[in-house]
């Protein structure tokens, strides 16, 4: 973990530690805590690189597709059209 800690600084650790749990609850099934950890990611990320930015960005919207509500797709359509502004 030092090791880890070294190459990268403090805020981005905890960004993709974030994200690591997020996939993990993915994974799991377990959305809603999987969508919440990917939030903390994005509200985490604001002063690092954009591509950084657009990974929980990303994943919220794969949560949201894979609950397939309504309501989730519409949470999802910011993340994906500021997904697209980038590219």
């Amino acid at each position: 973990m030092q090791r880890i800690s070294r190459v990268l600084n403090e805020k981005e650790y905890q960004i993709w530690s974030r994200m690591i749990l997020g996939h993990a609850l993915t994974g799991l099934g377990n959305l809603d805590e999987a969508a919440a950890a990917y939030q903390h990611a994005r509200e985490g990320s604001t002063r690092t690189a954009k591509v950084t930015k657009l990974w929980p960005r990303a994943s919220l919207v794969r949560v949201a597709l894979l609950k397939g509500e309504t309501a989730a797709l519409l949470e999802a359509q910011p993340h994906v059209e500021e997904i697209l502004r980038y590219w």
